[in-house]
């Protein structure tokens, strides 16, 4: 319905060669043409419920006007040619009870399946595809109505070589009007059998689509999986390392530890050694009663005793101090027993001996 405006035409406005010129429409003509301008500049952004309504005010705005004012006005108050308003009115008339079927559509496709041109096949399978929620370009309906041109084109040549056929053999065989029968139903299953191998492509097409896009998905996983496991093959490889390391360093510090105590050990046996022929030494020194008479075995004896002594000085500037307290307490031992020898010297009014076991 066009809604009315209170709004009333001013001088100014006749007078303005860019307007359309109202003068001798009746007021309520003019104000019902002018109302229905307003909605349609709106309605201009064309969106398929505004399709619709601009084109059902289109055909109301033409019923009314005087006969060649139509075009003008359009002209004057949209810049629109008569191409473009038939479009208007075209898909008001063919769409105007059921919008909700073709709302999302472009109006480009709007206007070419509400054109002469377009069969009900078309718009029946466009119409399918937008409940389905399928996506329409202008080029797919030009296409559809390409292939069934051609396939009615195909229909009326097969149906001419029918008939032909037919009067052939009517002329040449009476009584075999089932053989054309027959080409007649050939021709309309081949026509069947080129729409459904069509309609098959299609569905191979969306099919092989949803497989790519499966493949994909299942390629993207994988790729993810071996990341992942990548990731941690190389952190287990070093912590494995890592581990290593760490036992190569406990084996080489256990290989140093027992090469000490080892050393300690000998340094131990030797000391022992030292103390042992010191103490035999003694022992021969105590029982020692006639210096004079023993003075040459006495003097080898003290030179045995003093490279034993010159070996064990040795031994002791080597000792780690660290682990050489035994080995200490026996060196101390010896030096203690040497200034006892000097001594028992000094007491019987003989030459010292003289041993420093610092030097």
């Amino acid at each position: 319905m066009i809604e009315y405006s209170k709004a009333p035409v001013s001088a100014g406005e006749k007078n303005d060669p860019t307007l359309f010129d109202y003068a001798g429409l009746t007021s309520s003509v003019a104000l019902e043409v002018r109302s229905a301008a307003e909605r349609i500049r709106v309605r201009m952004k064309r969106t398929a419920e505004d399709i619709i309504a601009i084109g059902l005010d289109l055909i109301e705005v033409k019923g009314r006007l005087p006969h060649g004012r139509f075009l003008p006005w359009i002209n004057t108050e949209f810049g629109m040619g008569e191409r473009a308003a038939r479009n208007f009115m075209s898909v008001a008339e063919r769409y105007g009870s059921k919008s909700a079927i073709i709302a999302d559509l472009p109006p480009t496709v709007l206007y070419e399946l509400a054109a002469p041109s377009t069969s009900d096949a078309v718009r029946d399978i466009i119409e399918n595809k937008t409940t389905t929620g399928e996506p329409v370009s202008v080029e797919e309906v030009k296409r559809l109505k390409r292939e069934l041109e051609e396939a009615s084109k195909r229909a009326d040549n097969s149906a001419g070589d029918a008939e032909r056929f037919k009067k052939q053999t009517e002329t040449l065989l009476e009584g075999q009007a089932a053989l054309v029968e027959k080409a007649k139903q050939e021709a309309r299953d081949k026509i069947e059998a080129d729409l459904k191998a069509a309609k098959e492509e299609a569905e191979k097409a969306k099919t092989g689509l949803k497989d790519a896009q499966t493949r994909l998905f299942e390629a993207e996983k994988k790729a993810e999986e071996a990341a992942t496991a990548k990731a941690q093959a190389l952190a287990a490889k070093h912590a494995d390392e890592e581990v290593q390391k760490r036992q190569k360093e406990i084996e080489a510090a256990k290989k140093e530890l027992d090469k000490v105590r080892s050393d300690i050990s000998k340094r131990n046996e030797i000391l022992t050694d030292i103390e042992n022929r010191v103490e035999e030494r003694r022992e021969f020194l105590d029982k020692l009663t006639n210096a004079d008479h023993e003075a040459e075995q006495l003097v080898k004896e003290l030179e045995e005793m003093n490279r034993v002594l010159a070996l064990a000085l040795l031994v002791v500037s080597d000792v780690d101090y660290d682990h050489g307290e035994e080995v200490l307490s026996k060196v101390r031992s010896s030096a203690s027993m040497c200034r006892k020898m000097a001594d028992a010297l000094d007491a019987i009014g003989r030459p010292r001996l003289v041993y420093d076991a610092r030097t």
